[in-house]
This record gives structure tokens, C-alpha cells and sequence, in this order.
């Protein structure tokens, strides 16, 4: 195989161009980003980190404190937020992911300004660890 790879482009380093979904280690933002995914259109991004599972539960318990302390339903949150209830409810119980775009829906459908939602977290997220 030549330097450009199989697609015969270079790497944005002049390295072979990864495949699609390859996990490729970061050399030039090693202190910021462990690994590199591939996209698509074999440019590298920086690979997301995952959230811990003490995370999640933080946001989930955020969720569910603010949500019964403006005495809202699952339903009226997913109406306000323009998701699904079944979506509330996997937020809810720390088994859902959210993108940024949905939390900041989530927060419209609490009603509240996203820095709240974020204060809350931080403080069940203190909490618990």
C-alpha cells in the first residue's frame, strides 16, 4: 500500500488516510485527546469521551429534582423539550446520552436556563462522589 492509503488522499499529517470508524492515536493533541475516530470522509476528529455512569446519574437525578420540584410530568417536560416522553425517561434514569442540542431542549422543557440544569448537576454530582 502507498503512503496516500487505499483511497489515495493523504492524511491531514501526510500520514495514510484512516478507514471510516478506525480509532487512530493522536500524536499532534496527545496532552488533549487520547484517540482519533475517522470519519466518514476519513478526516480525522478527536474521539469523545464517554461518560461515567456517576456522571449520568448525576444529570438523571438534575432531571428528576427539577422536573418534580416545578411539579412537571415526564410528558409535559418531552412536549416543552420536543422529544419523546420515552427519551425523558431514559434521561431520567441515566441511560441516555444526551447531545448538547437535547440538553438544552431538556432545559427549555424544565423550564429552566441551562446554567441552572448544569448547577444542579454539579451539585448531585458532588454528592455522590
Amino acid at each position: 500500500m502507498s503512503a496516500t492509503g487505499e483511497s489515495g488522499q493523504l492524511g491531514r499529517e501526510g500520514a495514510k488516510a484512516p478507514s471510516a470508524g478506525e480509532v487512530v492515536p493522536c500524536v499532534a493533541h496527545h496532552d488533549r485527546c487520547t484517540v482519533w475516530i475517522a470519519t466518514v470522509n476519513r478526516w480525522r476528529v478527536p474521539g469523545v469521551p464517554t461518560l461515567t455512569p456517576e456522571r449520568l446519574q448525576a444529570l438523571a437525578a438534575a432531571v428528576r429534582s427539577i422536573r418534580a420540584a416545578k411539579r412537571l410530568t415526564q410528558e409535559d417536560v418531552a412536549n416543552r423539550a420536543r422529544l419523546d416522553r420515552k427519551t425523558v425517561s431514559r434521561i431520567e434514569s441515566g441511560s441516555y446520552l444526551l447531545t448538547f442540542a437535547a440538553l438544552v431542549s431538556v432545559a427549555d422543557g424544565l423550564g429552566v436556563p441551562l446554567s441552572e440544569l448544569v448547577r444542579v448537576y454539579e451539585e448531585r454530582l458532588g454528592a455522590g462522589g
